[in-house]
């Protein structure tokens, strides 16, 4: 069921004259809807976006039920990176997206800091093309997700290092690019091709 109030919060975040993000909520919600109808056969009932300001390692998060006002399925988007290309943004949405599609499931994150994405999470961010890891780091931007938003008007960039800073060698992660697109995997063989630009990726030393 759909609460009146997430609609109205809706109503209002796109209809506030003085706030700097009203124009870009205002698209976010519009892709809050394309999203649902494209890849969750409009199931997802409205949430709520915030723009909280959280952990510097944090993108955006889904709340698991109902947040300190009682509200229900709100995503926030961390207010520290609202400035990055819109689609990593819309990937960001779109990855809090599954994760209210798991609340619906009755599917809870785990409770490890080194797994908190289930098995049906894996599958279904590479099945739309915005693959992570267990810990939820974007593995990159894929099709079908970039064509679709692509076919909408947004340009595809890839995420550059550094948008998140984390200690030297606290990953045991090899880092491979195509030179449009970084990825971070564990095994020692990987052999993947881009399908953006077409390139294979190829191991970096960034020692």
């Amino acid at each position: 069921m759909i609460e009146d109030i997430n609609r109205n919060l809706r109503e209002h975040e796109s209809s506030v004259g003085d706030w700097y993000l009203k124009s870009a909520v205002k698209y976010l919600y519009r892709f809050f809807d394309l999203f649902n109808a494209q890849w969750f056969a409009q199931g997802l009932p409205q949430a709520v976006i915030s723009f909280k300001k959280t952990r510097v390692t944090t993108l955006g998060h889904y709340r698991f039920g109902r947040n300190e006002f009682g509200l229900k399925h709100e995503i926030n988007l961390n207010s520290q990176y609202m400035e990055r290309p819109f689609c990593q943004i819309l990937a960001t949405l779109l990855h809090e997206m599954i994760h209210l599609e798991e609340d619906l499931r009755g599917i809870k994150p785990g409770k490890s800091s080194g797994n908190r994405h289930s098995r049906f999470f894996l599958e279904r961010s590479r099945m739309i093309g915005i693959p992570s890891d267990a810990r939820g780091y974007s593995l990159g931007m894929f099709e079908p997700f970039a064509g679709f938003v692509t076919l909408h008007g947004v340009e595809i960039i890839a995420e550059k290092e550094g948008v998140r800073k984390f200690k030297k060698g606290s990953s045991n992660l090899r880092k491979y690019s195509c030179g449009c697109t970084n990825v971070r995997v564990g095994s020692k063989k990987f052999s993947a091709v881009c399908r953006l630009c077409g390139k294979e990726f190829m191991l970096v030393d960034d020692s």
